[in-house]
């Protein structure tokens, strides 16, 4: 229950989902028609469920943008972390 990571939680799957509907109704990646296993890796699983190599690109890219939403998010949260610590540590 981390409030400053709620919104990359809540953005974050709308904003991949949004390349992939443009993606593939553009036609630059093939619909999906297989149902890979959930325990597929990211981009082996989106060669799986378009049974094409776009589907490995369109799923590394959207990898790749969610790890670039999340990281200032991180960030933040770690700096916030690590203030706590030192202001705990000072008056002990």
């Amino acid at each position: 229950m981390n409030p400053i990571l709620f919104i990359p939680y809540i953005a974050t799957p709308m904003v991949i989902v949004t390349i992939a509907y443009f993606a593939t109704s553009t036609g630059l990646v093939p619909a999906a028609t297989v149902m890979p296993p959930w325990v597929t890796p990211p981009i082996i699983g989106g060669v799986i469920a378009t049974v094409s190599w776009q589907g490995e690109v369109l799923a590394a890219v959207n990898l790749l943008v969610s790890v670039l939403i999340y990281l200032p998010f991180i960030k933040i949260a770690t700096d916030m972390a690590l203030k706590e610590e030192v202001a705990r540590n000072q008056a002990a």
